[in-house]
């Protein structure tokens, strides 16, 4: 079989499989890193060259085609966003939707009527970021910015609950030239609050007297508050 014929037929299905796993949620990555590996196909096919035996020249021949495949779709997720995601699993959810500026996800955390007490710690760089509206939740945040870049976790101890959302990386990240990285967070307003922020250069939208508050702290870079 010539290699050109393993090489297409290899890449379709390696395409398809992509997609068909991406779209059931089988497949959770950085998509915006995996792109960039893309000189690894150069590397690959000047590998072949060395071979002249056409089992090894076949296989190599494959494998640049599923690393092509890949990279060509976390190019196109990243950039041009198609594949959107939707993402649920128990306890919280996060749905994503991707379009060609930015990425947009949900994040939240249910509410418990024996919660009394609560912490809630937020970790960013660089941003515009607003808490200023409640929520019959626990948590509830929106993001748009990088790819599912935020990490919501929980622990609760009796009466007591403490929420963390933290920013997976912290570099800037522009699209069209714009800073993209907002995130909104509403809060339920039932327990009494700790509040924890450490942010870069930000741009902050609170309206606390929603809550009540027991301690709070901001930590952060140059700000417009």
């Amino acid at each position: 079989m010539k290699t050109k014929h393993i090489f297409w037929g290899m890449f379709f299905i390696s395409f398809g499989l992509i997609f068909l796993l991406n779209n059931i949620g089988k497949l959770q990555f950085g998509w915006s890193d995996i792109w960039k590996f893309w000189p690894v196909v150069f590397i690959v096919w000047g590998i072949s060259f060395f071979s002249s035996n056409s089992i090894i020249k076949g296989f190599l021949t494959a494998l640049t085609a599923i690393i092509v495949a890949f990279i060509l779709f976390a190019f196109g997720k990243v950039t041009l966003g198609f594949a959107n995601d939707n993402i649920s699993f128990d306890g919280h959810s996060i749905n994503v939707v991707s379009d060609s500026n930015y990425s947009k996800a949900h994040y939240f955390e249910p509410y418990k009527t024996y919660y009394k007490n609560a912490t809630f710690n937020f970790e960013a760089g660089a941003g515009s970021f607003a808490l200023k509206d409640t929520t019959q939740k626990l948590i509830y945040v929106t993001t748009a910015g990088v790819h599912n870049n935020y990490v919501l976790t929980q622990f609760e101890n009796r009466n007591n609950v403490s929420v963390e959302l933290k920013m997976k990386r912290k570099q800037s990240s522009f699209f069209n030239g714009k800073l993209k990285n907002y995130v909104d967070i509403k809060l339920n307003n039932n327990p009494v609050w700790d509040m924890n922020f450490k942010v870069g250069a930000a741009s902050i939208n609170f309206d606390l007297t929603l809550f009540k508050i027991e301690n709070i702290s901001i930590k952060m870079g140059a700000a417009s508050l």
